[in-house]
Order: structure tokens, then sequence, then C-alpha cells
């Protein structure tokens, strides 16, 4: 008898799932996709200096040997007067002048809302004659009244529409732009303060600065190794961001106004009216004070109360900032677009050349910015790092 038996065609068995397929091609699209948008947001961060904290504290920790040789920071100095109700008496203001006068600072600030007694009230103006003829500047705000007279705020604007910026608020003070000569107002105290105010307008719309917007001006405009800085203009985007000469932007809140910077590494030195006055007077009687000359010969001295040593101390924190120059926006923008098209190459070209890449980006990079660095100029750094991660984790896929 012939035996007859089914043979089961190959075509016939149940398919075995795959586990290749399109799944690294998915894998190399999300990649790319998300070191993309990784890259931009990093590029944009560091174009609007959103991570100057952390570069501030990794500059701390290079050694001194590496760093150039920055220009000389501003030597800003605080001298505490006593206060009344946030206000300083013009005796005192008076008494603090006269004693300046016998030192060399550079310029004088009164940052504090001077209270004329009727004692005191006609040697003020004396003393101030006394004082700017010996050719040391003096800073005081005008009074608010509507004949008081403002000098124009030298800034360049963009605004761009309406619909798709918050509109700059500030604050209206009577007054009006007089080209007679210049004159800034003193900000209104707020408790706790909201910031530092820079700007205000005229009831005509007129922008005028505030006495701390001349204290920016002399930290932004002052000669650095002959780099004409006061040459540079100062501008001020969508209400919103100040960018100083070296491309150096600093963000606003809606009024105007700088935040006030923390203050736990504060260096700024300061000295109150009582042992300012002894000083004097033992300077006066032919006895050497070294200290006192060292600390406010060729300073920039802030006249206020205590409450302005944080203002004073955001400006320091500033300067140092401001010592660093950076790359302009278009090469910045530039550099951003070259990270993403050597993500794409490495990243569709397989593992050898994207370890390549990734390999010759950390190399360049770092050489870049260490060289950068001796010139004072910091480069954008954090989009290099994000493109040679990616460019990495391509590496450790598969084919």
């Amino acid at each position: 008898m012939a035996l007859y038996y089914l043979k089961e065609a190959d075509g016939d068995k149940e398919p075995v799932p795959s586990l290749g397929g399109n799944q690294p091609r998915g894998l190399f699209a999300l990649l790319i996709v998300a070191s993309f948008t990784i890259i931009l947001l990093a590029s944009i961060m560091q174009l609007l200096g959103l991570t100057w904290p952390l570069e501030g504290r990794l500059l701390q920790k290079i050694p001194p040997s590496i760093l150039p040789k920055l220009p000389p920071a501003a030597s800003l100095r605080l001298l505490e007067l006593p206060s009344t109700h946030g206000s300083i008496s013009s005796l005192d203001v008076a008494m603090a002048l006269r004693g300046l006068g016998k030192l060399h600072p550079a310029q004088i600030l009164i940052a504090s809302t001077v209270i004329m007694d009727q004692e005191s009230a006609p040697l003020l103006p004396g003393v101030l004659q006394t004082i700017r003829a010996e050719g040391i500047d003096v800073i005081q705000a005008r009074e608010f009244s509507k004949d008081t007279g403002y000098h124009s705020v030298p800034l360049c604007r963009y605004d761009p529409p309406s619909w798709i910026r918050l509109p700059l608020t500030l604050e209206s003070v009577p007054g009006k732009i007089s080209n007679k000569g210049e004159g800034c107002f003193l900000p209104r105290e707020t408790d706790p303060p909201k910031g530092i105010q820079l700007f205000a307008q005229t009831g005509n719309g007129e922008v005028i600065g505030s006495v701390w917007w001349e204290l920016l001006r002399k930290i932004v405009w002052e000669d650095k190794d002959d780099s004409m800085l006061h040459d540079l203009p100062i501008w001020l985007l969508a209400g919103s961001l100040l960018v100083a000469p070296g491309h150096t932007p600093i963000f606003l809140t809606q009024g105007g106004m700088i935040p006030i910077f923390e203050t736990g590494s504060s260096t700024l030195q300061s000295v109150t009216l009582d042992d300012f006055l002894l000083d004097i007077e033992q300077k006066e009687r032919g006895e050497k004070s070294a200290d006192l000359d060292t600390l406010l010969n060729d300073s920039l001295v802030i006249l206020g109360t205590s409450s302005e040593r944080p203002f004073v101390d955001t400006f320091q924190q500033l300067d140092m900032r401001l010592s660093w120059k950076h790359l302009s926006w278009v090469h910045q923008l530039f550099l951003a677009v070259g990270c993403l098209l050597f993500l794409f190459i490495g990243v569709t070209s397989g593992r050898i050349p994207s370890l390549i890449i990734a390999v010759l980006t950390i190399v360049a990079t770092t050489a870049i910015v260490l060289l950068s660095l001796r010139h004072g100029i910091l480069i954008p750094w954090l989009g290099p790092v994000f493109l040679s991660l990616g460019l990495l984790i391509r590496w450790m896929l598969p084919k």
C-alpha cells in the first residue's frame, strides 16, 4: 500500500515578527529631531545671555594663568550715610563732599533723596560748586517739577509690532527734555525693591534716564584699553533686552528695570560716614591714611544709604560681565547653523564618521574656547557640546 503524506510548504509557516524593519531609521529620525531642538535652544540661550550664571561660575574655577588680563573693573565704592525714612540730610552730604574734595575720586553720584534743612541748606550748594571747580563731577538727580529739564537718553531702540511683544511700561514723571545741561531723575523707592529703574518718560512720551542709567553709562562707555567704547551704541530691543557694546545682552523687567543680582559673593567695598570723617580728620592732622586713599582715589563714589548696597553690588557684578566680549549675533547664528549641518551629516553618514566628527568637534571647541578666553572673548560653546553628545549617541546605535 502506498503511503501518502502532506509536506508543509515553507510559505505556509506563520511569519516570525522582525525586530529590525524601520526601527533604526526611526531612532535616527528621533535623534536628529531631539538634537536639532536642543542645539537650537542652547544657541538661543547663549545668544540672549541666559547662560551667564553658569559661565560666571565656570570662569571662577579656571586657573588664572589661562584667563586674560581683563581691563580694570570700575572702582565702585559706597559711602553709607545715615538714613532718615530712606533719605539723607543735606548736612551729611555736605560733610561727605567736603571730605571727598580732599581726595581724588573720579566721580561722585548722589543716589538718595536729600532733605534740605534750614541750617545746612545754604551750605550744600557752596560745597557742590567748590568740588566741581576742582574737576570732580557730581551726578545729582533733578527735583520733580513741570519745569525740570532732562537730557535725552543716547539709546538706539527697536520695537517690533505690538502684537508680538509686551509693551514697555515706563513711569511718567513731570518735566521735559532740555539741551541746556545734563539732568536725570531719582527713582521712587519701593519696599521690597522691584529692580534698578533705568528709564522713565515725560508727559510728552520722551524717554529720560535715572541716576542709575548715568552709572551704567559710566561703566559701559568707560575707555578700557583705549577701545573708545563711547562711540558704540547701546540698544534696547523690544523694551526688554538691553544690548551693550561687546554684544552683551541684559534682560530688563517690564518696567525697564535691571533685576537685582544675588549678593552672596559680594566684593563691594563700603565705608560709613563716621569712619570716613574720622579718617579725614586724621588726614588733616597730618596722619597718613593709606587705606582711605587706596579705597576712594580714582573711584566712582556713591553717596547713599545701606539700602543702596544691593543696587551698587549689582552694578559691580554687571561690570564684571561687561568686561567679557561676545561674538556678534550674526556670527553666533552662523555657528548654530554649522552645528545643525554637522549633526545631519554625522547622523546620516554612519557610526565611524559620526565618531570622527564628535571627536574633532570636542578638540576644536576646547582649543578655540581656550584661545578666545585669552583674548577676553566668550564664544558659544553649549551648541558644540550638544552636537558632540548627539553624534556620540549615534555612534553607540546599531548600523
